[in-house]
């Protein structure tokens, strides 16, 4: 099959997420097409290289498009994409294919979504995320501007539920936030992890020795730093264990969002930067099992609002293929699934009473060295790529 995907993510400048494993499964069956914004800045950020050469390993053998080569802002792309799609299904001759898939898209999604259903193709609405909701928390968007762009954004999202012909969704909460928990047409497909990727490799023991981590007790987070992420609560819990002589450092890897804020934060906790906490920017994907298995426990630190309620983190199976203890806010999505097999703090008091059960059972060696997560294997992205796979193939067209 000839298969379209409209992605509001530049595959090509991100690292790897969810839409990178989905394609890597259906690009084995299929001739697979995407057209997206093109993030030109990307490519002056921090260990940018690495990251691509990630993206373009998962993606080979895909033709990616992008709505236009102009160097404008991707929101700009999007807004414009009503202009400039219209050129590019000509010049690419994508008049002719087997299934569209919409991920995460809204403008243009919707206009995609509107020339493919005249036509009688099969389309297949990816909701990975409160998209609403993500408008409407936006740091991209002027403040005085988000209330309107979610009324625009809740508009193409609901047409794009109502003439979808399949929509899928990475969580039950999120199918019931939505209301489409009762159409027909909704399935749960979560995200995941390559398990095998994460199970094979081994600690990065010179990363942990040039941190001079040794016999400490290492809390570690691997991920963007974007407006959903709250570290103050286990910062503060964290100085406290140290103040009272625990071997404890932070480790936290990732840039994109609000690095320089989450270093300042940490500097006004009082926590000693490169000392007490160590933060290593951009992770490359191939890198990120090393670095997580020097982490004795794995944090989610998620703030607790309407949208993260909705969310599924793909740290909870990253985490736990690596087999570290996890501690996450209690999400309702992650209890459903992790139940009591992971912890849950929110709170400074909560993560300092968890921090030092841990840290006792690490000093006293009660604590395995590696968990086995009964969850896990039924995440693993090759069962989930065939879930996918299994949609598209149901009927070719609607």
């Amino acid at each position: 099959m000839r298969i379209l995907i409209c992605s509001i993510v530049d595959l090509e400048q991100s690292s790897n997420n969810r839409l990178h494993n989905i394609i890597n499964h259906l690009k084995i069956h299929h001739e697979v097409i995407v057209v997206s914004i093109a993030d030109h800045w990307k490519k002056n950020q921090d260990k940018h290289q690495i990251f691509q050469e990630d993206s373009l390993k998962t993606i080979r053998g895909v033709k990616i498009i992008h709505f236009t080569e102009k160097k404008i802002s991707p929101i700009f792309q999007e807004l414009f994409s009503l202009l400039t799609l219209p050129f590019v299904i000509r010049k690419f001759k994508l008049q002719s294919i087997d299934c569209f898939i919409n991920y995460n898209s809204i403008i243009s999604g919707w206009f995609l979504t509107l020339y493919y259903k005249k036509r009688g193709i099969k389309i297949l609405f990816d909701l990975a995320d409160d998209l609403v909701g993500l408008i409407k928390e936006s740091p991209q968007i002027p403040a005085f501007l988000r209330f309107f762009a979610g009324i625009f954004g809740k508009f193409f999202v609901n047409y794009n539920i109502r003439n979808s012909s399949i929509i899928t969704v990475t969580a039950q909460s999120l199918s019931k936030y939505l209301k489409i928990d009762k159409l027909d047409k909704t399935v749960i497909i979560p995200n995941g992890v390559d398990v095998k990727h994460f199970e094979r490799v081994i600690p990065n023991h010179g990363l942990r020795g040039s941190l001079r981590l040794d016999r400490n007790f290492v809390v570690g987070y691997v991920g963007a730093l974007r407006e959903w992420i709250d570290f103050g609560p286990l910062f503060l819990a964290v100085k406290r264990l140290i103040q009272e002589g625990k071997n404890m450092k932070i480790v936290i890897a990732g840039k994109e969002g609000y690095y320089q804020e989450n270093i300042a934060l940490a500097k006004d906790v009082g926590l000693r930067v490169n000392k007490d906490i160590y933060f290593l920017g951009s992770c490359s994907y191939n890198d990120v099992p090393g670095v997580m298995k020097i982490f004795h426990a794995g944090v989610i630190p998620f703030k607790n609002n309407r949208i993260t309620q909705n969310s599924l983190p793909l740290k909870l199976f990253e985490y736990g293929a690596c087999g570290i203890s996890i501690i996450s806010t209690p999400l309702q999505e992650v209890r459903t699934i992790a139940s009591d097999e992971i912890l849950y703090a929110e709170k400074e008091s909560e993560y300092f009473d968890i921090l030092s059960q841990l840290y006792n059972e690490y000093q006293s060696g009660a604590a395995s060295l590696s968990k086995n997560y009964g969850f896990i294997k039924c995440y693993d992205w090759s069962c989930i790529g065939d879930q996918y796979n299994a949609l598209i193939n149901e009927n070719k067209q609607i």
